[in-house]
């Protein structure tokens, strides 16, 4: 197998994996975007009831209760956002790898063009 060969093999698995990736990252923010719509409706009806319950003796559960919820979404999309982060980097550097087997083939190229 020449050098060309494995530049484009290697070439392709890379394609393979950034399609991947690309494809995980995009799923990720689809799901993302949804459960920020269903947690802003749901901070909707969150007030409404605390609206209705507020002079209730289960107002200050609900607010304690209401807290925490927001403690837990807060470290949800934090982590989800690293997630989606991380994802990107990764794409980046694949097409870095891409770019620079790209680079190799057209050196590879012009030397058996020189050959010839």
């Amino acid at each position: 197998m020449s050098r060309w060969d494995e530049l484009h093999q290697q070439e392709r698995q890379l394609s393979y994996q950034l399609e991947e990736v690309s494809h995980r990252r995009f799923r990720a923010e689809s799901i993302l975007d949804d459960i920020e719509i269903y947690m802003s409706n749901n901070q909707s009806l969150e007030m409404e009831l605390y609206e209705a319950a507020y002079q209730s003796k289960y107002a200050n559960q609900l607010e304690e209760t209401s807290h925490q919820l927001n403690v837990y979404k807060n470290n949800f999309f934090n982590d989800f956002d690293d997630c989606i982060t991380t994802l990107k980097a990764e794409e980046r550097r694949l097409e870095d790898k891409m770019d620079v087997i790209y680079y190799e083939k057209l050196k590879e190229s012009c030397k058996e063009e020189e050959k010839k």
